[in-house]
């Protein structure tokens, strides 16, 4: 199993907001950064997301709920789903949510969870941000128990959620 990858973060961009109730307009600004960046056999990589509210009324998020942590995944995931199987045919991250509570990693893997570890499809719960604050995430670099590969694979994720989009990059650690 080869599990030495370095993970960068490229072309974060603040998202059309269609998560976003009473307030469409309100600019927010969204930054990823990794504070771990390398992937080994013995930790995954970890990047912290922060979705400030540059604007002059409270933005409501349905993405980052403190109270129904979810789990986002890559959007080629979404695209590549095949209903047939109940797998994806790209390969597929998942940040996980530090609030998630604890993972079971399947054995002999690169940080993929056991085939039921996580569940994407949580409720939805609205959550604040008023004017001139932010709402801070940090979440663990997975694959995903549903792809058709086993553990992190390298390759390029985009990842677009109702506050912005992403590009995180898996690279072989050299």
């Amino acid at each position: 199993m080869d599990c030495a990858y370095e993970l960068r973060v490229d072309d974060v961009v603040p998202g059309s907001h269609e998560s976003v109730k009473n307030s469409v307009d309100e600019p927010l600004s969204v930054d990823v950064e990794p504070f771990e960046s390398r992937i080994t056999p013995s930790h995954t990589a970890q990047v912290e997301l922060t979705v400030s509210n540059t604007g002059t009324s409270t933005v409501h998020l349905s993405h980052l709920s403190t109270n129904a942590p979810k789990p986002l995944v890559s959007q080629s995931a979404i695209e590549s789903f095949d209903e047939e199987t109940g797998e994806y045919e790209e390969p597929v991250l998942v940040l996980v949510p530090e609030s998630y509570g604890e993972v079971e990693r399947a054995p002999d893997t690169c940080w993929e969870p056991e085939r039921d570890g996580f569940d994407v499809q949580l409720a939805l719960v609205q959550t604040a941000i008023d004017p001139g604050d932010s709402l801070v995430r940090s979440y663990e670099v997975w694959a995903s128990p549903n792809d058709r590969q086993t553990g992190v694979q390298p390759g390029t994720y985009e990842f677009a959620e109702g506050f912005g989009r992403f590009t995180l990059n898996v690279e072989p650690d050299e």
